[in-house]
């Protein structure tokens, strides 16, 4: 008697609290959960990235690099090529610029088969959406 009782509250509990969808609500929920969606839209994003690296390659770079050392003792650097100047404090800094002139078309090849990549993971995801 008491499990036929406590079976009538547990399901009555979850009835009353069992809330109505619509349709359009229900296809919602589904395409936000469906795990084929998802690797869908990932993937399709990773496209996105790797399209964009692959520009990145054929646009010039620029790389600062700067370093300070302190000594102990004084070193002896020359100043110009008439005198020497002895220090204990030395920086050193560079700025270098490259620009890819020419790698055999390899620039222009993964641009436009990160290109493709995009747009046909893009297909995809619009499918399955």
């Amino acid at each position: 008697m008491m499990k036929k009782i406590a079976a009538i509250f547990f399901l009555t509990g979850t009835v009353l609290f069992a809330g109505e969808i619509t349709l359009e609500e229900a296809i919602a929920r589904a395409l936000k959960h469906s795990r084929e969606v998802q690797i869908a839209e990932k993937k399709f994003l990773s496209s996105k990235i790797k399209a964009k690296q692959a520009i990145k390659k054929a646009l010039p770079s620029l790389v600062y690099s700067g370093s300070y050392q302190q000594s102990e003792y004084e070193r002896m650097q020359a100043k110009n090529r008439t005198e020497k100047q002895g220090e204990k404090i030395g920086y050193r800094q560079s700025v270098t610029l490259t620009q890819p002139l020419f790698q055999g078309g390899s620039i222009v090849a993964e641009i436009q088969g990160a290109k493709y990549y995009e747009s046909l993971f893009e297909i995809e995801y619009l499918q399955k959406k």
